[in-house]
């Protein structure tokens, strides 16, 4: 966390590049043992979105995977956070509903908590909402 804090004090030029280099050197990154090895949020977010080609068919454009997962400093209580965008959602409360059983299986099967955030085609590709343009600088898409 602070690395991020770090990091978004150099993105806005409230510290020089030197500073943030000296702050940055005296905090690592955390090391998350095993974590990676028992437990593939990667593989969760493929089936996951597999299972929602399958309820959204083509409408289904594309599901991101952002948040810790994408960012790389998930500890063992994190969610698994996905994108799913879809060519059009008028009514983001039915799509989720929609989603909902998907969501829940894979939650259950894997002791973890899956989210969603559903956008259309148009929303995502401007990106005009803050939480959308971080997705599209952090996320990674999910084949």
């Amino acid at each position: 966390m602070e690395r991020r804090v770090i990091e978004w004090l150099l993105d806005g030029e409230f510290i020089s590049d030197e500073e943030a280099e000296r702050a940055l050197a005296a905090r690592p990154d955390p090391v998350v043992p095993g974590i990676e090895g028992a437990f593939d949020a990667r593989r969760i977010a493929r089936d996951v979105a597999a299972d929602l080609r399958g309820v959204f068919g083509q409408r289904l454009r594309q599901v991101v995977l952002f948040g810790s997962w994408a960012r790389g400093d998930a500890h063992p209580e994190s969610d698994i956070d996905l994108l799913v965008v879809l060519d059009r959602a008028d009514d983001r409360w039915a799509e989720h509903k929609r989603m909902r059983d998907v969501l829940w299986r894979h939650s259950l099967e894997n002791d973890t908590v899956v989210s969603t955030l559903v956008v259309d085609e148009a929303d995502y590709k401007h990106a005009l909402r803050p939480v959308l343009m971080r997705i599209r600088a952090e996320g990674e898409v999910v084949e």
